[in-house]
């Protein structure tokens, strides 16, 4: 029986997620994925220089969309285009990686989301350490994404070996860019749905650190009823400040009633592949030691409780290429059920994310969180 044939696949985008994540999976599954074209729309050489010099390069999504050979369309461009993108490769027959779940399905195409950060090594092991029960009834759960960033990418200060051919980032364009709920706090709030599902109630600040018109912080607190075994509510805490001068960046904080779980520093991921490392060579996405998160284990006393142990955790490997693995099942099988990102999950946190701006923008709780409109 002869192996299914690689999927083409066209990128929409030259930004960080082409050479950071899409394009390093792409090249390391030759035999499922074959990169077609990338969608370059001003011509300052980026995707050459990214994904090499005879990599066809095209400048209208219309390209993309009238070229047969393309089945597969992964759209990394700026948050304003997506919908847009989205709706088109979907109505010219290609499969996709973005919201419309609904014309998906009309059309019998294949729709996914890129939560990569479902497969961070920090949060396996903070999604293993909650799984085995050691912690105790849980009542209080930090997830942070914080830098010290207090430059904008464009300045001679902050440069990269594209920043002559990239320009300013979109990011920090208020005309492109939705703020940091979106590009961060959709993964955030992603890896906290998985855990512990939609809450009863939620209450978030988002605001501009800088002054460049973008909403590049928030502080999201969602409020769930009690854990099994515990008295009090249980309450997640999701954020990201791209002011927070603190090395290591605190990560996760776990607390139950017989301990705490405690990572500092990100996933190495983004990094060894900045650095060159294949992803699918040994021990990409394994973790240093020294980065390991740690167990804090207590006793309850007369008066107060004791830290009777302390251990480090080793961390699980993380692996983004595991969701175009599984993206390349969905789309060969034709079964969606097969995928592990499935759109209406992404539509939950999409809701969760506009209750989140609705708080801030009022300035109160919000304290009836009803997801069942997006069901």
């Amino acid at each position: 029986m002869s192996s299914p044939s690689p999927i083409r696949v066209s990128i929409l985008g030259t930004g960080s997620s082409l050479r950071t994540f899409h394009y390093p999976s792409v090249s390391q599954l030759p035999g499922k994925f074959v990169l077609h074209s990338v969608l370059e729309r001003t011509d300052r050489g980026v995707a050459r220089a990214v994904c090499g010099s005879e990599i066809k390069v095209v400048n209208s999504l219309n390209a993309v969309l009238s070229d047969s050979e393309v089945d597969l369309v992964v759209i990394a461009t700026p948050d304003n285009t997506h919908f847009d993108f989205a709706k088109a490769a979907l109505l010219a027959g290609k499969h996709d990686a973005i919201e419309l779940d609904q014309l998906a399905r009309a059309r019998g195409r294949i729709l996914s989301v890129y939560q990569n950060r479902r497969w961070d090594g920090d949060f396996l092991t903070v999604k293993k350490v909650i799984s085995s029960g050691q912690l105790g009834a849980l009542n209080e759960f930090t997830s942070c994404y914080d830098r010290y960033r207090p430059l904008p990418l464009d300045s001679e200060y902050r440069t990269s070996k594209y920043s002559e051919t990239r320009g300013p980032s979109w990011k920090e364009d208020p005309s492109e860019s939705h703020g940091a709920i979106y590009l961060l706090g959709s993964h955030l709030i992603d890896q906290a749905y998985m855990l512990f599902g939609p809450p009863k109630s939620l209450y978030c600040r988002v605001w501009d650190s800088r002054g460049n018109g973008v909403a590049e912080c928030f502080d999201l607190q969602m409020t769930y009823a009690p854990r099994p075994g515990a008295c009090g509510p249980f309450t997640c805490f999701l954020k990201s400040n791209n002011l927070s001068a603190v090395d290591p960046q605190l990560r996760f904080l776990v607390k139950g009633a017989n301990g705490s779980f405690v990572k500092y520093g990100l996933d190495p991921q983004c990094d060894q592949i900045a650095a060159g490392i294949p992803m699918s060579a040994p021990g990409f996405g394994e973790e240093d030691k020294s980065h390991w998160g740690e167990m804090v284990e207590g006793k309850a006393g007369r008066l107060e409780g004791e830290i009777i142990r302390r251990t480090r955790v080793a961390s699980e490997r993380g692996s983004y290429l595991s969701i175009y693995e599984n993206l390349f099942e969905a789309i060969k099988s034709g079964d969606r059920e097969l995928l592990l990102v499935k759109p209406e999950e992404t539509i939950q946190v999409l809701k969760l994310i506009e209750f989140a701006l609705l708080s801030s923008e009022q300035g109160r709780a919000v304290t009836s969180v009803d997801l069942r409109l997006c069901a």
